[in-house]
């Protein structure tokens, strides 16, 4: 509503003005005292029609007023009836919902007395019938407890009837057995002592002949024929001696195993017919093959002893040793020798079996006697070398300090590491027998080199690092990076198991160390007693 009146206000002071400005341009020549006179007139009458506008303004403001309180009074009206209605609506469905309640519980009672008098009924029915079926059943029991019993009884008098006879059948059968048995059996050892006899004469005289050569030339100095010449040069041959095997003739290898220990039966483990030099190359390969470091542990007659060196191969029986230890039992030397002796003649590559089992062996020399650990890791590598060797001529009788495998990398580095703290040891106490972390954890450092490398050099080296000299300190510092500097990254950080490459690696660095004019004082490792 004041919108209203104020746009009529302004509608009739527009109007005033303009009609002003009409006329101020019609009369342009009136007199100006004229013209002010009836503008003021016109101004007065404006004033006048402003004051009755804004007296119907606020009139017309009251009356909005008095038909909103109508209004709202007529609202209010309507919702205390809406109330009123809802109320007595919500009386009458709860009137409704109770009866209805009522209703049902009255139907609800009468079907659960009808339910709780059948389920009683049928309970008893059960009972009933269980008791029924107890009855029969502890009956049947009864019968059958009785049955059982007497079944039992007709049962152990004829197991006892039946044991009388079988005992006395087994008494007349042992009884014609052992009879038969002994007859056959010494028909049989006469015959088989008579076979083998004849069979074995010949290689017993030879042998005889041979061992009586062998203990004439000790005394006499005897010429060997040629035939015992060469049997004595091959068995030094196979244990690991070098010597001349000369020229022989065509040779036959017969080697004869008893079959059945104590009956005199025998069977041919191995047969070979070489011609002429064939022999000659095999050992002479089979030797070249496996050279390698040798030591072995040597007593005087006034008991004192020491370690030796020298360059060799070692013996099947070595290896079994290496292999299975040296508690290893003759018939498991046994089986070995046979597997080797076709690699001696053949060539054909040692059974990868061994070869792992020599490995595994060298890298738990922690739990081998100390006199036979040099035995067991020069065994070991040995016939990893042999093995690879027989296909391509890859690995000296040296340090290679050019050899970029990761393998025989992480080897050298192991070998440091054992150096410098044995070298630290002899410093703290000279009669120290104490083992070093390489030793230690050997086993472990040949299934994850990466890692044990790092817990090795970073942490259990440090405490012995002050207990030698800056000179010696600097000394192994610079081996460890010039071996690491031949690494390949992604072999430096590889952490898969190593081969029994590193093996190669480790004893070459040990012996490079032996021989180094930097490491002159005390340089044995804990290998040797």
């Amino acid at each position: 509503m004041d919108i209203v009146i104020v746009g009529i206000i302004a509608i009739a002071a527009g109007a005033a003005i303009g009609l002003l400005i009409a006329r101020s341009r019609n009369n342009e020549g009136a007199n100006n005292t004229e013209q002010t006179t009836r503008l003021t007139q016109e101004n007065t009458k404006l004033v006048a029609q402003t004051e009755v506008l804004l007296a119907e303004k606020k009139n017309l403001e009251q009356q909005l007023r008095d038909k909103e309180e109508i209004h709202n009074n007529r609202i209010d009206e309507l919702k205390r009836q809406h109330q009123e209605a809802m109320e007595t609506q919500q009386k009458s469905a709860d009137t409704l919902l109770l009866r209805e309640r009522e209703l049902h519980a009255d139907e609800l009672n009468r079907l659960n007395t009808g339910y709780d008098r059948q389920m009683a009924e049928l309970k008893e029915q059960i009972v009933n019938e269980r008791n029924y079926a107890k009855e029969m059943i502890d009956a049947a029991n009864e019968s059958l407890k009785k049955e059982k019993e007497h079944s039992e009884a007709m049962r152990q008098e004829n197991d006892r009837q039946w044991t009388q006879k079988l005992e006395t059948l087994k008494q007349e059968m042992q009884k014609t057995a052992a009879e038969e048995l002994a007859r056959k059996q010494s028909a049989l050892q006469d015959n088989n002592r008579t076979q083998m006899d004849e069979l074995l004469r010949p290689i017993k005289e030879q042998f005889a002949e041979f061992k009586r050569s062998v203990e004439e030339s000790k005394t006499q100095k005897k010429e060997y024929k040629p035939a015992e010449e060469f049997a004595y040069a091959m068995n030094k041959r196979l244990v690991g001696y070098y010597g001349d095997i000369g020229n022989p003739q065509n040779i036959m290898i017969l080697v004869i195993k008893e079959a059945t220990p104590g009956q005199g039966r025998a069977s041919i483990a191995l047969y070979r017919e070489l011609q002429n030099t064939d022999i000659v190359r095999a050992l002479n390969k089979w030797y070249d093959g496996l050279l390698w470091y040798r030591s072995y542990w040597r007593r005087d007659r006034d008991g004192a002893g020491g370690c030796v060196h020298s360059i060799g191969t070692p013996s099947p029986k070595e290896i079994a040793e290496c292999a299975y230890g040296e508690r290893v039992k003759p018939n498991q030397i046994e089986k070995t020798v046979q597997r080797l002796l076709p690699c001696i003649l053949d060539g054909s590559a040692i059974p990868f079996d061994l070869e792992q089992q020599c490995i595994q062996s060298a890298s738990k020399l922690l739990t081998t006697d100390k006199s036979k650990r040099n035995s067991v890791l020069e065994t070991a590598c040995a016939v990893y070398k042999y093995n690879r060797n027989r296909i391509k001529e890859e690995y000296q009788l040296a340090l290679e300090e050019n050899r970029t495998s990761r393998d025989y990398l992480y080897g050298r580095l192991l070998a440091v590491a054992h150096q410098e703290e044995y070298r630290a040891l002899k410093k703290m106490d000279p009669d120290s027998n104490r083992e070093t972390n390489a030793m230690r954890y050997m086993q472990q450092f040949a299934l994850r080199p990466a890692t044990t490398w790092k817990l090795l050099y970073e942490q259990k080296l440090k405490p012995y690092r002050r207990h030698l000299s800056v000179k010696s300190v600097d000394y192994f510092e610079r081996k460890v990076k010039d071996i690491s500097d031949l690494f390949n990254v992604d072999d430096y950080i590889n952490d898969s198991p190593l081969s029994g490459e590193y093996l190669l690696g480790y004893q070459c660095q040990l012996k490079a160390f032996e021989k180094s004019s930097d490491d002159t004082s005390n340089t044995n490792n804990n290998t040797e007693e």
